[in-house]
């Protein structure tokens, strides 16, 4: 299954590939069992899971914002 993503917030778990599209940007802070594909002219912010690839077209965007902090390793 794939989901057209138009922009604002995707924040659910999903099973498939999700395909943004735009034409707003759009805040992925869901979890994507499959594929994120980010067509052109599009803009996506990562700061979920994805489980599969990430692709871009070639003037799209796909920003992974990472935390540096891992609460597994405090204390040691």
């Amino acid at each position: 299954m794939v989901r057209i993503f138009r922009g604002g917030v995707l924040d659910e778990r999903f099973e498939g590939g999700v395909v943004v599209i735009g034409p707003r940007p759009t805040q992925m802070i869901g979890l994507v069992r499959g594929d994120l594909f980010v067509r052109d002219a599009s803009v996506c912010e990562v700061t979920g899971m994805v489980t599969g690839n990430c692709l871009a077209e070639r003037t799209g965007k796909a920003a992974a914002c990472t935390s540096t902090s891992n609460p597994s390793s405090k204390g040691r």
